[in-house]
């Protein structure tokens, strides 16, 4: 229930598609533990399950799940994992052996400071063989591979993939581990800060183990599209608003160039708006 839309249309397409089913797990918020999590999603598991989908960091939620422990019990059940790790690389340490996940995809352009258009798939050695590229080019010549057939794409422009080394490059240069770990303390404070001003439940515990860099910021309730437009309008602010159950969020993402006079603005904003 915490997954991204189009995602979400993407598998309902699919499942209709080939005749499957597309089952979504409720996971109850305010969350409390991970553990409560992996039990909430497990209890949709049956005897029929192929493939459980999540993300790494949810986008409406942007709160870190237990992607390692999901990995786990499903590979003891034979069921395949795929992961949407949009948010994770550059975000939050990320060892795809470790994880033991079956498919796993990520975004450069988020928190690795490259290009839009620079991502990857990762496909375990053991699924490669029938994983089909989008594009049907060269790559799929006799005795293709799962490499040839996703790299061999015909005319492609691949001058965001070729920055990918260079981005990482930057962020060693400059020390980026100091960089996530002053840009989650400032988002952290920033948040209880908020939440003190308002007496606002968080929908999770404002510690490293739920977010590093984007997390929601819980504030009184207010009409989105009137908060949306005020924000722009009045403030020359474009956040992302929404609704989970009776609570009004805006999820907040703090990158190395995010200032502290832009916190303050954001704050000054809300306030002008609920109180």
């Amino acid at each position: 229930s915490l997954e991204y839309g189009a995602l979400d249309l993407t598998w309902e397409h699919l499942c209709q598609r080939f005749g499957a089913s597309y089952v979504k797990a409720h996971i109850p918020m305010p969350f409390t533990t991970h553990d409560a999590i992996v039990e909430a999603l497990w209890s949709r598991v049956t005897e029929r399950t192929k493939a459980i989908y999540l993300s790494h960091i949810t986008s409406g939620t942007a709160a870190i799940m237990p992607v390692a422990e999901i990995c786990r019990r499903a590979r003891q059940a034979g069921i395949l994992t795929i992961v949407d790790g949009a948010h994770a690389p550059g975000q939050i340490p990320l060892d795809l052996k470790a994880l033991d996940v079956d498919i796993y995809s990520g975004n450069c352009h988020k928190w690795v400071c490259s290009p839009k258009g620079s991502a990857f798939l990762y496909v375990h050695p053991d699924q490669q063989e029938w994983i089909e590229s989008l594009t049907i080019s060269w790559g799929w010549r006799l005795e293709s591979t799962f490499l040839s057939r996703n790299q061999q794409q015909g005319t492609r422009d691949i001058s965001s993939f070729l920055a990918v080394p260079r981005a990482i490059e930057f962020q060693r240069e400059h020390r980026w581990d100091a960089v996530r770990s002053s840009c989650h303390e400032r988002l952290r404070a920033f948040r209880q800060r908020l939440h003190d001003r308002y007496g606002v439940e968080p929908l999770y515990l404002n510690t490293d183990e739920w977010f590093r860099q984007m997390a929601l910021i819980e504030i009184p309730p207010v009409d989105l599209d009137t908060l949306r437009h005020l924000l722009l309008s009045g403030h020359d602010i474009e956040i992302p608003c929404m609704q989970h159950g009776d609570t009004t969020c805006v999820r907040l993402s703090v990158q190395g160039y995010v200032s502290d006079d832009d916190l303050d603005k954001l704050e000054s904003a809300i306030g002008a708006i609920v109180g």
